[in-house]
């Protein structure tokens, strides 16, 4: 009998319907790694849903009602460091509600920390690992074959707790060949719902709806500070780019997409597959503004193909510089150099690239209030094209700079719903985390409202609204969303407690965020003291006993 199994795609925090809710600010592209499970799922004959609870705005309520209605079998949802204590929470709540449900978590930290999610929310049945398509598929034929967990170990990707030993199973083979796949059912979100937004094209926003199309996974380099290293084994593999395309025009005639993201980790890694996709894009002349991502050398040996690019619809390039100092490229084993940075910022600029945006993380150990000056005079100078991408030093755990951070004590919040890129969340050498915080705020209202700027994307077709390009009303509100919502929250929680009221799942995120910090501060501590090498990538220590360890 098929399975009825819901996807709850997780915000940053309990408190997603306090966040502005305006005809300019919309949320985030959706999940297209919850998506191809979820069709992955429908596929395999099972009956699917997924709960957007940001898009849709959902109450605790709201939720309530949907898992009593729907009835699932199984609950699932997928994290990244910053969204792991929601999803911790939904876990809870659907056992609140129905303790037969079997719950799972999937996702980038769960796979890198996974002995850390089951400490921290002991509710979860089951973790996905890796890759999470084909081995979603087997975990829900063997719940239907009702195995338990001795015989769930030969179920390759997974990870449990059976008694009071955590069960890493075997790792499961990277799926060779992403067309095998099917197509995403796009219909299993809210395609084509003006919600949608890409929000962050610097402080502008390209028309909506947006939705982001999956080009290639994996990165066959390794950064000290990235989690794609350990997550996708350095490999790289693609989608056929006759299939993107196709997805592309298919979205833009069926949905109204117009904008978004070309995933990809690096689009201009092989010369050959983007030259087929310039080729495949003017062929079938799908309408979608995009935005895609490279790095320094591999985006130097394309500089031929950017007009190109822009003339399909590429209306921002996003470059990982991540720094122009050399020793920080050297230790985080960026394998670039501050002249290639240059170079291919001045390159994308000849190509008339609309929005360049190079990133140059804030708040690496080295980082001192002179460098951070430094950036503030680099930024001030770059042209009028460019918008910099500013994201805080958050390094994942399972990657190598969250050992060495670790190590040395430098971690100051081990708070996961803060660690969003968005603030600092460790001190470095000679800076507390409000300092880096206070100088990181200064060197991005510097970077950002640049008054050419402004002018030069008034030119820009692509972008939703002149007059809020102008004024940069966007990024006003994108920077003072997260104020605005913990005031809001403090505000509520208040009068909560004063009428004696409280809601469930806030109480539930509260319990996952307690239990997550102890453990990760006491992985922390070990690291400190010596008794945690890298190689242990799950985060398992050994005290206290009753925590689950490998």
């Amino acid at each position: 009998m098929p399975l009825r199994v819901l996807l709850i795609e997780p915000p940053p925090n309990p408190n997603w319907m306090l966040y502005p809710h305006t005809p300019w600010v919309g949320v985030w592209m959706p999940n297209t790694g919850l998506l191809r499970v979820a069709t992955q799922i429908h596929h395999a004959g099972h009956e699917v849903q997924v709960a957007e609870v940001w898009a849709r705005r959902l109450s605790t309520a709201d939720l309530r009602a949907w898992i009593e209605r729907f009835k699932p079998h199984v609950v699932g949802s997928t994290a990244t460091t910053a969204t792991l204590i929601s999803a911790m929470s939904f876990m809870k709540f659907a056992k609140r509600i129905d303790p037969s449900i079997a719950t799972v978590l999937g996702g980038v930290h769960v796979t890198l920390s996974p002995a850390e999610c089951l400490a921290g929310c002991p509710e979860t049945d089951y973790l996905v690992l890796g890759e999470g398509e084909l081995t979603i598929v087997e975990l829900l034929q063997r719940i239907e074959q009702k195995w338990d967990r001795q015989q769930m170990r030969s179920v390759r990707g997974l990870g449990f707790m059976q008694g009071n030993e955590f069960v890493k199973t075997e790792n499961r083979p990277l799926i060779e060949n992403l067309d095998d796949l099917p197509m995403p059912k796009h219909d299993l979100l809210s395609a084509g719902s003006r919600q949608y937004r890409f929000p962050n094209v610097g402080p502008l926003l390209l028309r909506s709806p947006a939705w982001g199309v999956e080009y290639t996974r994996g990165c066959e380099f390794d950064c000290r500070f990235c989690v794609k290293p350990p997550l996708w084994r350095r490999t790289l593999r693609y989608r056929s780019e006759k299939q993107v395309v196709e997805e592309l025009v298919l979205l833009n005639r069926k949905y109204g997409v117009k904008s978004g993201q070309l995933f990809s980790n690096d689009v201009f890694a092989r010369r050959e597959r983007l030259e087929e996709l310039v080729i495949e894009m003017e062929k079938q002349k799908p309408k979608y503004a995009f935005v895609t991502f490279g790095r320094a050398d591999t985006v130097l040996k394309c500089t031929d193909l950017l007009k190109r690019l822009v003339k399909c619809g590429m209306v921002m390039l996003w470059l990982g510089l991540e720094s122009l100092e050399q020793k920080i490229l050297d230790r985080i084993a960026k394998g670039t150099t501050v002249d290639l940075n240059r170079k291919v910022m001045a390159a994308a600029e000849e190509a008339q690239v609309p929005v360049i945006g190079p990133f140059f993380i804030v708040g690496f150990p080295e980082h001192s209030l002179e460098t951070m000056r430094g950036m503030r005079e680099e930024a001030l100078a770059l042209g009028p094209r460019f918008s910099p991408g500013l994201p805080a030093f958050s390094p994942t755990p399972g990657t190598a700079m969250y050992f060495e951070v670790a190590r040395r004590g430098l971690i100051e919040t081990f708070d996961y719903s803060e660690w969003d890129v968005g603030g600092a969340v460790c001190r470095t050498e000679t800076m507390s985390r409000k300092e880096v915080d206070r100088e990181s705020r200064k060197l991005g209202m510097s970077a950002v409202f640049r008054p050419s700027f402004f002018i030069e994307q008034l030119k820009n077709p692509y972008l939703h609204g002149k007059l809020q390009a102008l004024l940069g009303f966007a990024i006003i509100f994108n920077m003072l969303a997260k104020k605005v919502s913990r005031l809001r929250v403090a505000v509520r929680r208040l009068v909560n407690r004063l009428l004696g009221r409280t809601d469930e799942l806030e109480v539930l995120f509260d319990q996952a965020r307690v239990a997550t910090e102890a453990y990760a501060r006491r992985r922390a501590e070990a690291a400190m003291a010596g008794a945690l090498t890298p190689a242990d990538a799950d985060g398992c220590i050994p005290q206290p006993p009753q925590e689950p360890c490998a």
